[in-house]
C-alpha cells in the first residue's frame, strides 16, 4: 500500500515537472512565465489532496495492519518442541517457509508499526513553530495537507495524534503476543489504558474542552470495562455475581452513548438553531436577498428606519465612539441580516465572519465564534450582544491582544474581525 502511494506521488511529480519543460526557453518563454504562476497552484492543490488521501489511507489501516503483522509471530506449542502459527495450524512456526515470512513481518514491523508515528512525529516536529505561532497563510497551507494530525489539540500538543497511535497499537496489535483471554493480557490492557487516562485528564490536549470531556468518559468507560473483564477472568472460585457485572457492564457502555449524544447535542446548537430558523422562513416568510459585487449592497432595510432594540440604544452619557459602534452595527445588519428578523443566524454570520476577516471559515469556527457572542443560548446573535461583544474587542490594549490572539486560531479570527470593526468604526465620517 505505501509502494503503491509513493508510485502515485512519483508519477504525479514526474509528470508536473515535464510538463513545465515543455516550453524551452527560447520558443515560449513568454507563455511560461505566465503559465509557470498557475501550474505551480494547480500542483500545491494535487499535492495537498494527495497527502491528505495518503494520511486518511495509512491512519484507517494502522491498527488492523498492526495486528495482522503481530500475528505472524504469536505461535503455539502443540507438541513438545513443535510450534504452529495460531492463525493457521498448518504452518509450523521457526521452518523454513514461516521464516521468510516473519522476515518480511519483522520489516513491517520496522516501516510501518514504528516508522509511521515515527514519521507522523517528525513531520509535526520540524512544523512545530507554525502550528504555534506560524502566520495564517502558512497554517492554512499546513491544515490543508496535515490538519488531520494536530488541527483537533491544542498548539502545545501537536505530538498528540502520535501519542493516540502508540496507544492503539499497543491495545490492538501488541496484546496479540499475549494469550486470548488470559488476565495477563487484560491486566496489560489496564495498565496501558491507565497511564493513557492520567495523562488525558493532567494534560487536557483536546482545543475543544467538549472533546477534553468526552474522551474522559470514554477512557472511563474502557477502564471500567478491562477491570470487570479482569475481576471475571480472575474468579476461579465463583465469588463474584455475573449477574450484577454484566449488568454493570451494560450500563456503563450505555453511558458512554448517551453521554457522547448528549455532547453532539449541545456542539451543534448552532446547525440545529440555523436548520429551524430555515424551515420555519420557508414556512412563513420569504426571504429577501441581494448579491455582493465588490462591497455588500442591500436594501433589506433602510438605515434610516433601522432601530435598536431596548437595551443597545445611546444615551445622554454614550461617547462619540460607541455611538460609531452603533452605526457600525446599523450597517451590519442591515447588511446582513437577510430575513430581516433582527437576529443574525449560523449563515449569516458566517457570511460576515468572510467578509469582516478577508478569508474563508469553516463550519466549526463559525459555529465557535457564534457561541462566544451568544448569551442567550439561542444559537442567534442579537443587536445587544454584538454590541457588547465589539466595544469590549476594540477597547481590548495592544498586549491584551498579542496574548489572546496566539491562544489559538479562533482566537485569531476574533481579534480579526475586531480589527476590521475598529477600520471600519474609523472611516465612519
Amino acid at each position: 500500500m505505501l509502494i503503491a502511494c509513493g508510485v502515485v506521488g512519483l508519477i504525479v511529480h514526474l509528470h508536473m515537472k515535464k510538463k513545465i519543460k515543455l516550453c524551452g526557453p527560447c520558443a515560449c518563454a513568454r507563455e511560461r512565465n505566465t503559465d509557470i504562476p498557475q501550474f505551480q497552484e494547480i500542483k500545491r492543490a494535487m499535492i495537498e489532496r494527495f497527502g491528505r488521501f495518503v494520511n486518511m489511507i495509512i491512519f484507517l489501516m494502522y491498527p488492523g495492519l498492526s495486528v495482522k503483522i503481530f500475528t505472524i509471530f504469536k505461535c503455539v506449542e502443540l507438541d513438545p518442541g513443535e510450534y504452529f502459527l495460531v492463525a493457521d495450524l498448518s504452518v509450523k512456526c521457526f521452518s523454513g517457509a514461516w521464516n521468510s515470512t516473519a522476515a518480511v513481518a519483522g520489516l513491517c514491523i520496522v516501516v510501518y508499526v514504528i516508522g509511521i508515528p515515527l514519521g507522523t512525529f517528525f513531520i509535526l516536529y520540524k512544523k512545530k513553530d507554525i502550528i504555534r505561532h506560524g502566520k495564517p497563510e502558512e497554517k492554512d497551507r499546513l491544515e490543508n495537507v496535515y490538519g488531520s494530525l494536530y488541527v483537533q489539540y491544542e498548539p502545545k500538543y501537536y505530538w498528540w495524534e502520535v501519542f493516540e497511535m502508540i496507544k492503539k497499537m499497543l491495545l490492538t496489535g501488541g496484546l496479540v503476543m499475549l494469550a486470548p483471554g488470559s488476565s495477563a493480557q487484560i491486566l496489560v490492557a489496564v495498565i496501558i489504558t491507565l497511564i493513557y487516562y492520567s495523562l488525558v485528564l493532567k494534560l487536557e490536549p483536546y482545543e475543544d474542552d467538549k472533546d477534553d470531556f468526552l474522551q474522559f468518559i470514554a477512557s472511563t468507560q474502557i477502564l471500567l470495562t478491562l477491570i470487570m473483564g479482569f475481576a471475571l477472568r480472575s474468579d476461579d472460585k465463583g465469588s463474584y455475581d455475573k449477574t450484577v457485572i454484566s449488568v454493570l457492564l451494560v450500563f456503563i457502555n450505555s453511558l458512554m452513548f448517551v453521554l457522547t449524544a448528549y455532547v453532539i447535542y449541545i456542539t451543534t446548537k448552532p446547525l440545529r438553531g440555523l436548520l429551524c430558523k430555515t424551515f420555519c422562513c420557508c414556512l412563513h416568510t420569504v426571504v429577501k436577498k441581494s448579491r455582493r459585487i465588490g462591497t455588500k449592497l442591500s436594501a433589506i432595510v433602510p438605515v434610516s428606519s433601522f432601530k435598536l432594540p431596548t437595551g443597545t440604544s445611546a444615551s445622554n452619557n454614550d461617547t462619540s465612539e460607541h455611538s460609531k459602534v452603533l452605526h457600525l452595527l446599523k450597517t451590519i445588519w442591515n447588511d446582513y441580516d437577510l430575513d430581516n428578523d433582527d437576529n443574525l443566524n449560523a449563515g449569516e454570520t458566517k457570511s460576515l465572519l468572510e467578509d469582516f476577516c478577508g478569508r474563508s471559515v469553516s463550519e466549526p469556527e463559525c459555529a465557535s465564534f457564534l457561541q462566544n457572542i451568544d448569551a442567550n443560548g439561542d444559537a442567534m446573535i442579537q443587536i445587544n450582544e454584538l454590541d457588547a461583544f465589539i466595544t469590549k474587542g476594540i477597547a481590548m490594549t495592544d498586549d491584551e491582544r498579542t496574548v489572546y490572539k496566539s491562544r489559538g486560531r479562533l482566537q485569531l479570527i476574533i481579534i480579526e474581525f475586531f480589527d476590521a470593526c475598529r477600520d471600519r468604526i474609523k472611516n465612519l465620517r
